[in-house]
């Protein structure tokens, strides 16, 4: 799809989504004048968002040849404790660099508990699920051209209350508190379906 540059990471930035022809050829007509991205998609193929790019007032814009990498799927099922599904988890993918793989690169568990994410460019990646009330699981899966799965079981989180008083014990309004694991990481909230719009 083409997308208005300037957009937020919601698909209300896409602006139009044209399908190539048998010999690859995309064309958009129309344009209003603008900065634009292209998110383009293939089965068998690594999704891929290109760099911004200008359109000028009746501006007949040539991006070249833009080449996709091989993909593949990312599939599973998510289970609580007692092996039931598990529905609204967020499942997310970072590569081996720690970065975030697209934002459109992430999912929720359905009522049955599984998920599905394709174009996913060929590699190692972790995958993080999270979701209301379970404390977050990640664990690293290889994705081959035929695709991997990742099943994880979800346990419910647990709560930390805590009261920030001064000195005066008066409570302190907006006070930032961070949180560390044992091993002194901060803990920090990933970007998920589950939590985009919260």
């Amino acid at each position: 799809g083409l997308e208005d540059g300037a957009a937020g990471d919601g698909w209300e930035g896409v602006r139009a989504q044209v399908n190539s022809d048998a010999q690859g050829v995309v064309q958009a007509t129309g344009l209003t004048p603008g900065t634009y991205r292209l998110r383009i998609a293939g089965t068998g193929y690594a999704a891929k968002v290109t760099d911004g790019f200008a359109v000028g007032d009746g501006e007949a814009k040539e991006l070249g040849t833009i080449r996709l990498a091989a993909g593949g799927g990312l599939s599973g099922k998510v289970v609580d404790g007692g092996g039931a599904p598990v529905e609204g988890i967020g499942v997310s993918i970072r590569n081996q660099r720690g970065e975030s793989v697209f934002l459109f690169n992430m999912a929720s568990t359905g009522s049955n508990g599984r998920y599905e994410l394709q174009g996913v460019e060929l590699g190692t990646y972790r995958v993080r699920f999270e979701g209301k009330g379970y404390a977050p699981v990640e664990q690293e899966v290889a994705v081959t051209a035929q695709g991997a799965v990742a099943d994880t079981v979800m346990v419910r989180g647990g709560t930390l209350v805590a009261r920030v008083e001064d000195e005066r014990g008066q409570p302190v309004a907006d006070a930032r508190v961070v949180l560390f694991d044992a091993a002194g990481r901060r803990l920090e909230r990933t970007l998920s379906i589950v939590n985009l719009f919260d």
